[in-house]
This record gives structure tokens, sequence and C-alpha cells, in this order.
């Protein structure tokens, strides 16, 4: 169960580094501080799992699955719409 939980763990602090610096997610400062704290609170959960050897338990997990499954689908929320925009600025050929 450790395993898996390192590995949710890291794709949420992949995803909030990704959101936090990446420039397609138009968010305000406090949604960027908030991601930025989400994955620092993801780094020291996943050095305690993996260096500390703590356990952890199945309502932690399930959180952390919870936090990755929101994350997932604000990155194919936030694709879909830039997808959109991009197909709305491209200029159209002159016949």
């Amino acid at each position: 169960m450790d395993s898996v939980a390192s590995v949710v763990l890291l794709l949420i602090l992949l995803a909030c580094v990704y959101g936090t610096l990446g420039r397609r997610f138009d968010d305000n400062l406090l949604q960027r501080l908030g991601m930025a704290s989400m994955g620092l609170g993801a780094l020291a959960e996943l050095w305690h799992i993996t260096q500390a050897g703590e356990q952890i338990t199945r309502g932690e997990l399930a959180i952390y699955c919870g936090v990755l499954a929101f994350a997932v689908g604000i990155a194919i929320k936030v694709r879909h719409f830039w997808r959109v925009e991009q197909r709305y600025q491209r200029p159209r050929a002159v016949r």
C-alpha cells in the first residue's frame, strides 16, 4: 500500500508543479499558492513514507487518490479549453 501511495503522491506533486509553473492554467494568486502548498505537502508525505518509514492508513490513501483524481480532472479541463481557445485564435485561410 505504501508503494501505491508513493506513486500517487509523486503524481500529485508533478501535477501541482506543472499547474503552478505552467502558463496554460490561467488562475489567480490564491489558486497558485494553494497548488504550491499541496505540492509541498505531497513532497513532505512522500518523504515520510519513503525515508522515515511511516505507514499510511487506508483513509489517507483514499484522500490521496481523491486529490489525484481532482488534479487529473482539472488538467483535462484546462487542456480542453486551451485547445478550444487555440482553435478559434488561428487565422483563417483566405480563399
